[in-house]
Order: C-alpha cells, then structure tokens, then sequence
C-alpha cells in the first residue's frame, strides 16, 4: 500500500506542478479511493 501510496504522490506532483504539498496530501486519499480520479 505504501509504495502505491508513492507512485500516487509521484504522479500527483507531476500534474500539479506549482501546487502547494498540502494541496497534494488532500488529493492522495481521494485518488486512492476505488471509482474516484482527479
């Protein structure tokens, strides 16, 4: 889970580039869930 955790992030701050860290920890639960995309 930790490492999918990761990628998330990885692929997060590759799409919100200029975007505050915590904006980022909002979003990661939310595209973790099943059915749910940014």
């Amino acid at each position: 889970m930790e490492e999918i955790a990761c990628l998330t992030v990885d692929l997060l701050l590759q799409k919100i580039e200029g975007k505050e860290v915590a904006t980022t920890g909002y979003f990661l639960p939310v595209t973790l869930l099943p059915g749910k995309s940014i």
